[in-house]
């Protein structure tokens, strides 16, 4: 089942649907889809079904599809764990000094790898599946990291492997947008990632009794030169239900919380190739479809501190931190 937030042309409110082929079947009278699509999989399926015997249908060129999940309590997006970008990165950090003494300072400050490395991503910067990515003024690195993200259809905490997989609503394709010159300070890994518009997620739910997990493999491309390529099963270091397993015994996990499960090989970071106004960035996944984005310049409009007045200028966000 492929559950879809989406608005018909001329029409602002988002809905619910399902996605049979290229028709999204209106399900509005079954549930709202407010809160995100995960909900739906709480409704009875009889209750569906009488929905969609005579629910509007449109073609997918006809609407705009949303973010399948706008509003999680949680984004967790979860570093290092692929075995090509490790390896990619282990390369380039034989040229790149700043690589080099994060990789350091990684061994120094996390010298036990069964705790995964997961920055909290900022649900702000949620985007749709076709929305435009805003490239941050006075910003030289911005990255793109095609990911496939699971999404969880109930509460958990210090769950097993099999209470994980059972928690699991569904998968949707992300890309784990990454600012590194902010990035490079160990200190806002976090904010790094979290710029309004840089976690476009889409283009909606696949419930997991209609994937093949052992089969997915994903593709991203630049202005359609393939930039990553992986097999998804063989390329991550811990699946989606080891992730889960491991962060519930460090939070308490809420239905509706996405977890980005890290990015393969081909990252700008490792070819220097980083992201350009104009730019178009397509991540597929076999059998969850596809998310494209265009990189757009950032609005003109300045800035405002939280008191209404224009903040002064600063040169670059990553500026050396006030003293205490």
């Amino acid at each position: 089942m492929r559950l879809a937030r989406f608005t018909p042309t001329g029409h602002q409110t988002p809905r619910p649907g399902i996605v049979t082929g290229t028709e999204i079947t209106d399900l509005s009278a079954a549930a709202s889809s407010a809160g995100g699509v995960h909900e739906l999989l709480s409704v009875p399926t009889d209750t569906l079904h009488r929905s969609l015997t005579h629910a509007p249908r449109y073609d997918l060129t006809d609407v705009r599809l949303h973010p399948p999940v706008p509003t999680p309590q949680k984004f967790f997006a979860i570093g290092l764990n692929s075995h090509s970008h490790r390896r990619e990165l282990t390369r380039a950090a034989r040229t790149d000094r700043q690589l080099l003494r994060m990789g350091a300072g990684y061994r120094l400050a996390h010298p036990h790898p069964e705790l995964p490395w997961a920055a909290a991503k900022a649900v702000t910067a949620i985007s749709g599946p076709h929305d435009p990515i805003i490239h941050p003024p006075a910003v030289t690195t911005l990255d793109y990291e095609g990911e496939l993200a699971v999404v969880l259809a109930r509460d958990l905490h210090a769950a097993n492997d099999a209470t994980a997989a059972a928690a699991i609503g569904g998968y949707l394709i992300t890309n784990d947008l990454t600012v590194h010159e902010w990035h490079d300070n160990p200190v806002a890994i976090g904010l790094a990632k979290s710029y309004p518009s840089h976690g476009p997620t889409g283009p909606w739910l696949t419930t997991p009794d209609d994937i093949d997990f052992d089969r997915l493999t994903l593709h991203t491309t630049v202005n359609g030169h393939i930039r990553q390529h992986a097999h998804l099963a063989a390329d991550l270091r811990a699946s989606p239900v080891e992730l889960i397993a491991r962060l519930s015994h460090y939070c308490a996990l809420t239905a509706g919380d996405i977890i980005a499960c890290g990015t393969p090989a081909g990252t700008g970071r490792a070819t220097h190739r980083y992201l350009q106004p104009g730019d178009t960035i397509t991540v597929a996944i076999d059998d969850l479809g596809a998310i494209t984005n265009t990189v757009t310049q950032p609005p003109t409009t300045t800035p405002e501190s939280s008191n209404g007045s224009p903040r002064p200028a600063r040169g670059s966000p990553c500026s050396p931190p006030l003293s205490d």
